[in-house]
């Protein structure tokens, strides 16, 4: 392969996730969940069935693989597949939430076609420990409780986030 057909590790991650969300889209998650259930083989295993979880999985994938190339001079997805539980133990030492490294192990697990428990456990995820933004934000600094009272209102009541109330 001459230089110009190689791709980068970047490259290399956005090919082998996008190959397995042209598998999923279109397909019943429930349906391939079903088979598993009856069959025990897994056909869930080289799809992604979400746009949302295809960015996350390449958001992380590509942090770890800039990693790699950066620690570890890495030029392939191969020679990264080492490095995992390395990465996920610097996670865990820089006391990144437990959703947090769940997602980075699922990335990372589905860019290698395996499962998370190939690699190093993660911590627990606990509902006490989820952080949310609950507190006044910079973006809302122009927006007065006092005279949207209606508005605050129907929300809290309501539930709904703030993407949902814009597309009413």
């Amino acid at each position: 392969m001459s230089h110009k057909n190689k791709l980068s590790l970047v490259g290399q991650v956005n090919k082998v996730l996008s190959e397995k969300m042209r598998a999923g889209i279109g397909t019943s998650k429930h349906g391939d969940k079903e088979i598993r259930k009856a069959t025990g083989e897994d056909p869930t295993q080289g799809k992604i069935y979400s746009y949302e979880t295809y960015r996350d999985y390449v958001k992380w994938a590509c942090y770890f693989v800039k990693y790699c190339k950066a620690e570890h001079g890495s030029k392939t997805l191969g020679d990264c597949r080492q490095y995992v539980d390395e990465y996920l133990q610097q996670g865990i030492d820089a006391n990144k939430s437990a959703s947090t490294l769940k997602l980075i192990a699922s990335a990372l697990a589905k860019v290698y076609d395996c499962h998370t428990t190939d690699f190093i456990p993660t911590p627990q995820r606990k509902r006490s420990q989820i952080k949310r933004s609950r507190g006044a934000a910079v973006r809302d600094n122009h927006f007065s409780e006092k005279n949207n009272r209606d508005l605050i209102t129907f929300c809290q009541n309501t539930g709904l986030r703030r993407k949902e109330l814009t597309r009413l």
